[in-house]
């Protein structure tokens, strides 16, 4: 069994958050202007999390709707503003989250609802837990193979695409059948 805490990753998680702390302090104008910028891009994040969280292929539905925010970004017109006077920070920031953060995210959300749908949805969301239970009472097959993430030696796979019906097989019912 593999150890779940121990001392040297705690030493090296402290050191670094003593590290963030002190820049964050030493440059305060900087980290405003970094937590701005990456929060522009949190809408995308959280969308790209959100259909990798509920999807079987984690990673690939990940990585293309984040594909799909970076493409939405790219193809966003940059609009131009004439101000009347000179604007705020914030009044920057509002146009630059309305103009990049959003139309990224729609664009997260287009193309991983698509990769989702076209094959990252999970088994267990895809029938129902109530379907899915009472097929493996009875001993049917759903069709699909389970992906164990296990040694193959291990009996935690499920379901199969070839499974043999158990309530098929004859047992003899006391030991002196057996013959």
């Amino acid at each position: 069994m593999q150890r779940t805490f121990t001392l040297r990753r705690l030493f090296l998680n402290v050191t670094v958050l003593c590290v963030i702390i002190a820049i964050s302090v030493a440059f305060p104008k900087a980290l405003v202007r970094l937590s701005l910028a990456v929060g522009l891009f949190l809408p995308t994040i959280t969308v790209c999390t959100v259909f990798a969280y509920v999807s079987g292929r984690k990673k690939t539905v990940f990585g293309i709707s984040l594909t799909g925010g970076l493409v939405a970004w790219l193809l966003t017109p940059r609009i131009y503003v004439s101000w009347n006077g000179l604007p705020s920070w914030w009044d920057l920031y509002v146009l630059d989250f309305q103009t990049q953060a959003i139309p990224a995210a729609i664009g997260a959300l287009c193309f991983g609802g698509i990769a989702w749908m076209c094959g990252g949805r999970s088994p267990r969301l895809s029938d129902g837990p109530a379907k899915t239970l009472s097929r493996r009472a009875n001993g049917e097959s759903d069709g699909r193979m389970a992906v164990c993430s296990t040694p193959p030696r291990s009996t935690l796979c499920v379901t199969t695409a070839a499974t043999t019906n158990v309530q098929d097989a004859e047992e003899p019912k006391d030991a002196g059948e057996r013959g």
